[in-house]
């Protein structure tokens, strides 16, 4: 009961987190995500709390046929389960809604607000959630019949009915066929495999637990085979013990793949893109500032200082101004860039018409895509552009340059409207200088220090090379991945509760027969063992289906990423996280093994 508390826990703390975050500024992709994991974690949640009181139940059947006897209604006995779910979710809730707001208090920026909506979600989620995990169960114990106070208490073996096999398999065959589909269908797509693996679980634990296990019995002997024949058992209990763990690792799975493909896009983007050899920014306390231009300023003795740096090629500076543009009738607030006409060959953008070079080289502008799709304006048109407490000026349209997918901070950074550098000064004379483009005259290995030294004694200035402009490209990526793996692992982390519950009732269920095997010569070493390859047994299965699921996932996601055009499968990450499934299985059966080897053998012999 307590490991389910837990999950509920966890699940609650998600939501009132989430929920204390304003969806504003940078906590609304937090609160975002806090949402998701908050769902996840109830599936997951779930799951365990319909196994606990499933086994639970069974423990008790004589109990229950006991009181059936004595004259207790079905509606009673379901009630009396229920008002179990409620209590063990309203004590979950209580704990979840201090751990959220507790959460939100380190994330927000600000003062902290809990609105009145905030106890009601989570209290809510909490307990209902609970309450109709514990309904199954609930219906199983009013099904006890008064006959049962007469028989000895088990847990009938489940079975992977051939109708739960039929309806598993098609919808897993139609969410495969869909993540191969477009929009919409990849979304459905891994929600039906999901189900699928789902209502098919115990018909899967039949078809690969036996293969996973097969050396069992000739590495360990009776103890292997004996493990063997507990995690086939019940394979109904054994997938549902490894589902929480499957949908772990399936996330794990499809983060994985976005993020590799994510930073091998942005990696090959640079590459495309930055012409330069070196790119000079300003920075503030060792991180980029990007709060606005005059910010980001900095004087043009910089410039002449790169210039004098032996080794350097062509040194090109980049102001910017904010401006108003007006094109087809509507106005816009952007920000427009100052450039020679060398800037296209130190930023590859790709120009879907007209000639960047000739624009820059005439008094032209260069405009973006979607503000000439928009606006109805193409190359050889006007737009006008006003600077704060400028005139308006007309300019005639010599390029149109193609918009990026969003990914990474290459395109945060620079964009269209361009125009040349003295046209911008005389436009908007209040124009800053932001960033510097540098190429090397010789080796770019030997100039990169010798410029990064002449830089020493400037500490707002960072120096970067094509590595870390990459790495700076990625950073944004990289804290959210930190983010998101910490809330994975809390996932994670109710899965492994899931199987230490799920090992210490069955210990419990099993206290004869544990009792009966220390009775005639297994020793403590043994019962450990084989408690251990059980553990072993469900870990490593539930991780498998989940890199399964997973993989498909993100292959499928990353299909439809515009951004992030290149596949990359971790696979370093991959043979990790099996590492990590022999590691979880070894940790969750440490406290169920040493419950059971230190049974009393004559108390565990007797009849319960």
């Amino acid at each position: 009961m307590v490991l389910s508390g837990l999950a509920i826990m966890l699940s609650v703390a998600f939501v009132a987190g989430a929920l204390v975050l304003t969806d504003t500024g940078s906590t609304s992709m937090i609160r975002t995500y806090l949402l998701g994991f908050a769902g996840l974690s109830v599936l997951v949640g779930v799951f365990l709390i319909i196994n606990t009181f499933s086994v639970l139940i069974a423990q008790r059947t004589r109990e229950f046929g006991l009181l059936r006897a004595l004259g207790a209604s079905r509606r009673q006995l379901r009630r009396s389960v229920l008002v179990e779910a409620f209590l063990l979710g309203l004590t979950g809730s209580t704990v979840g809604l201090a751990a959220g707001v507790g959460i939100a208090a380190v994330l927000k920026d600000g003062p902290l607000v809990v609105r009145p909506t905030v106890p009601l979600a989570a209290y809510l989620v909490g307990t209902g959630v609970t309450v109709l995990a514990g309904y199954l169960p609930a219906w199983q114990a009013g099904r006890v019949s008064p006959m049962a106070a007469l028989r000895e208490a088990h847990l009938a073996p489940g079975q992977a009915y051939r109708l739960r096999g039929i309806v598993g398999g098609a919808l897993l065959a139609c969410g495969c066929a869909a993540l191969l589909g477009s929009g919409p269908l990849v979304a459905f797509g891994v929600f039906a495999s999901l189900i699928g693996v789902i209502v098919c679980g115990p018909m899967l634990v039949g078809l690969l637990i036996r293969p996973l296990t097969g050396v069992f019995p000739l590495l360990f002997g009776a103890v292997g085979r004996l493990s063997r024949q507990n995690a086939l058992r019940n394979p109904r209990r054994t997938a549902a013990t490894a589902t929480a763990l499957t949908i772990g690792v399936a996330m794990v799975g499809l983060i994985s793949v976005y993020a590799a493909s994510a930073a091998d896009s942005v990696d090959a983007r640079v590459d495309r893109m930055l012409g330069a050899d070196f790119v000079i920014r300003a920075v503030s306390d060792g991180s980029l500032i990007s709060k606005g231009t005059g910010d980001r300023a900095f004087g043009p003795e910089m410039v002449d200082l790169a210039r004098r740096v032996d080794g350097v090629g062509t040194v090109l500076p980049e102001i910017e101004s904010p401006v108003r543009i007006t094109a087809g009738g509507r106005s816009y607030h952007l920000h427009v860039y100052g450039d020679d006409p060398g800037f296209p060959a130190m930023l590859k953008h790709k120009y879907i018409a007209g000639d960047a070079r000739q624009a820059l080289s005439t008094g032209k502008v260069i405009i973006g895509a979607d503000l000439a799709k928009e606006s109805g304006v193409t190359v050889g048109g006007t737009v006008e552009l006003q600077a704060p407490g400028g005139p308006a000026t007309t300019f005639t349209v010599g390029a149109i340059q193609e918009v990026e997918p969003p990914g990474g901070s290459l395109n945060r950074y620079r964009g269209a409207p361009t125009v040349g550098i003295d046209v911008l000064r005389t436009i908007a004379p209040q124009a800053t200088l932001t960033t510097v483009f540098v190429t090397s005259a010789g080796d770019p290995a030997k100039v990169y220090p010798a410029l990064r030294a002449a830089f020493a004694g400037s500490p707002r200035m960072l120096v970067e090379d094509h590595v870390s402009y990459k790495r700076r490209a990625r950073a944004d990526l990289d804290s959210l991945l930190a983010l998101v793996y910490a809330l994975l692992g809390l996932t994670i982390l109710v899965a492994v509760l899931g199987i230490i519950n799920t090992l210490a009732l069955s210990v419990l269920e099993r206290t004869r027969e544990i009792g009966l095997l220390r009775a005639i010569g297994a020793s403590r070493a043994q019962i450990r063992q084989l408690i251990r390859l059980e553990s072993l047994t469900i870990a490593v299965y539930g991780t498998l289906i989940g890199l399964a699921l997973g993989l498909s996932w993100g292959i499928a996601v990353q299909r439809h990423q515009a951004a992030f055009p290149i596949l990359t499968v971790p696979w370093p990450t991959i043979i990790a996280v099996v590492a990590g499934a022999g590691v979880v299985g070894l940790l969750a059966e440490l406290a169920p093994a040493h419950r059971a080897a230190r049974m009393n053998i004559l108390a565990a012999s007797r009849p319960q």
